[in-house]
């Protein structure tokens, strides 16, 4: 990466293996004024894009209302301002602004017209995905209808419930909605795979596979980002079947079907289900947590992806039923004719027929949400969306657990895994409703010998640095050379409107570090750079909300890592800039920058940019 100034020149901290700058640098690589000059210009032309492309009165995101008795029971365990006027506007400023529109929804396709998915039976799931599945063409209308999918078997495991049954383990008074007479789980495995490519080699793709080929009679469906047409493209190359793949024309530095078409051509030859997110989740039947999943998106980076899955996984089993399980999790297991329910039929028979209805992975010690399995529409997937929801409008400090949990060394330690967000902002969602509704583990249906369990970590990094590849604090990030200008559009834009969040939810302070791998990726991170701190500083509220800069950190193996920016970007940082108040102040020395989750805070401010 080229560039001109590291940010955070005054900063001269002593935590051993940590950064130690005492002035400013120009790194050896830096390119010639021709370069930069280059650079300089698809910066400002970007910029230029970006401001064109902002949206002046983004569309307000309206949560769905609950219906009158379950929103009292939701009321009654979150607050009385749960859906008020009052309440969710509140909700909503801690999302921070939508300055591209980026929280619109996509129009349903045309196949799916106005079906209404709250209404699907049981038996209809499981085809009505697989002729969704990217791996086939998409379907007509009229090969969605009930009568359609009548045609195609499908197994649903039911169990009668008597009045007194319906409970779900609640007390009467609790008001907590009921279950219906009989619970109906239908045999759909649900994974996801979002937004990188999924790696040719892993446990995810044999797991999964091996799911489909010894039960038949259920429907494997993997959810994915992958748009529609990227797909049809690698079918159009498959077929007919007898003939192999041609090569692409332009050699393999221009396959723009690369990433594509692994996973396409795997999910077909071993029949899972390949499903677009956005298909389904829609205009007209919207994701409940549809801004929190956005937010999540915009990080383009692992963290971000395993958090989008923490709130698409529990949206699903909400939606359709089955089971969600990751696919790093052994979920073939138990022998044939084993005893129930040490098998996955056997699991689901057990759950339907369960007081409660609805499980988790139930390990030694907890219960973790690496699998979810239960009946549509149960209350407590309702109200774990709902409390996910409110862990929106925390600040980081306290969903870390304070500055002085975050003021501890990670690196190197047993608990380096904490320093991410993700397991304290949505993985950890499920342990609060369980607390509200008083669900224990022992309430649970086991499940070992259904299931064992394993974590491949996909967001932390493995082996060594590769040619294509940027190996990063948290995660390997494909090269992105090829990406065009749109792409670096939309990413740049995504960028943005992540670090806006980041602005509220780590109180004023800018979040380069957090940014840096995926611009490093891009074609022209220098252009990125100018594009990105330049929008920033052009915007009077964002650039009066700055009060520090988090620049410089500790990478996983403990190496420390330096953001450096282009000069025109890096003028935009005014270090010497103290506020009164700037996230991770210390009281004894205000003015000191801070080690926070292994990251250097300093206080700083955005300069307004000049013409």
């Amino acid at each position: 990466m080229t560039g001109g100034a590291v940010v955070g020149c005054r900063l001269a901290l002593g935590r051993a293996e940590g950064p130690a700058v005492g002035s400013c640098g120009v790194p050896t690589d830096v390119v010639g004024s021709g370069g930069r000059q280059d650079s300089l210009r698809a910066g400002l032309a970007l910029f230029e894009r970006m401001w064109r492309a902002g949206v002046p009165d983004p569309p307000r995101w309206v949560h769905p209302m609950p219906e009158a008795g379950l929103l009292a029971w939701l009321r009654r365990l979150l607050g009385d301002r749960l859906h008020t006027e009052d309440g969710e506007r509140a909700l909503a400023g801690w999302l921070g602004a939508d300055l591209f529109g980026l929280r619109r929804l996509p129009p349903a396709p045309g196949f799916v017209g106005g079906m209404e998915f709250a209404r699907l039976r049981p038996e209809h799931v499981g085809p009505l995905l697989r002729r969704i599945s990217l791996t086939r063409p998409a379907p007509s209308p009229e090969e969605l209808t009930a009568t359609a999918l009548d045609a195609e078997h499908a197994t649903v495991f039911r169990a009668r419930r008597a009045p007194g049954d319906r409970g779900w383990g609640q007390p009467a008074g609790a008001g907590a909605p009921t279950l219906g007479e009989t619970v109906e789980i239908p045999f759909v495995v649900h994974g996801i795979w979002l937004g990188q490519p999924m790696p040719v080699v892993t446990a995810f793709r044999e797991h999964y596979a091996a799911a489909a080929r010894r039960f038949p009679e259920a429907t494997v469906v993997l959810w994915t980002d992958i748009p529609r047409a990227r797909a049809a493209a690698v079918l159009a190359e498959l077929e007919p079947r007898s003939r192999p793949a041609p090569p692409p024309a332009e050699g393999p530095a221009d396959d723009r079907l690369a990433d594509v078409r692994p996973l396409v051509t795997w999910a077909r030859d071993s029949g899972v289900a390949l499903v677009n997110v956005h298909e389904v989740f829609h205009a007209g039947h919207p994701l409940y947590l549809h801004p929190q999943y956005v937010l999540e998106m915009a990080k383009q980076r692992p963290r971000g992806y395993t958090s989008a899955t923490d709130h698409l996984r529990v949206e699903l089993v909400h939606t359709f039923g089955g089971l969600y399980i990751d696919g790093d999790i052994r979920f073939d297991a138990g022998p044939p004719g084993g005893a129930e329910p040490a098998s996955l039929p056997g699991l689901f028979a057990a759950v339907a027929a369960a007081p409660v209805a609805c499980t988790l992975n139930v390990l030694p010690a907890g219960v973790s949400n690496d699998l979810i399995l239960g009946p549509a529409r149960h209350p407590l997937l309702r109200l774990w969306m709902e409390c996910a929801r409110l862990n929106y409008s925390q600040p980081q400090r306290e969903i870390a657990g304070g500055l002085e949990v975050m003021a501890r060394p990670y690196v190197g330690h047993s608990h380096q895994g904490l320093r991410h967000l993700a397991p304290h902002r949505t993985g950890r969602v499920h342990h609060a409703a369980l607390e509200l509704t008083g669900v224990t583990r022992d309430d649970l249906v086991p499940t070992a010998g259904a299931v064992v369990p394993a974590n491949e970590v996909t967001w932390v990094p493995k082996g060594r640095d590769r040619a294509d590849i940027r190996l990063t604090g948290d995660s390997f990030l494909p090269r992105m050379p090829g990406a065009d200008r749109d792409e670096v559009l939309e990413r740049t834009m995504g960028l943005a409107t992540f670090l806006i969040w980041q602005l509220v939810a780590r109180e004023g302070n800018l979040y380069l570090s957090a940014v840096e791998p995926v611009v490093a990726a891009l074609p022209d991170p220098d252009a990125v750079w100018t594009a990105l701190l330049r929008l920033l500083a052009a915007l009077e509220p964002v650039r009066a909300a700055v009060t520090s800069i988090t620049a410089q950190r500790l990478g996983e193996g403990g190496a420390p890592e330096h953001l450096w920016l282009p000069p025109q970007a890096a003028a935009l940082i005014d270090d010497t800039s103290v506020a009164v108040s700037w996230f991770g102040r210390d009281p004894a020395e205000p003015d000191r920058p801070v080690w926070l989750l292994d990251e250097v805070v300093a206080p700083a401010a955005l300069r307004r940019p000049g013409a």
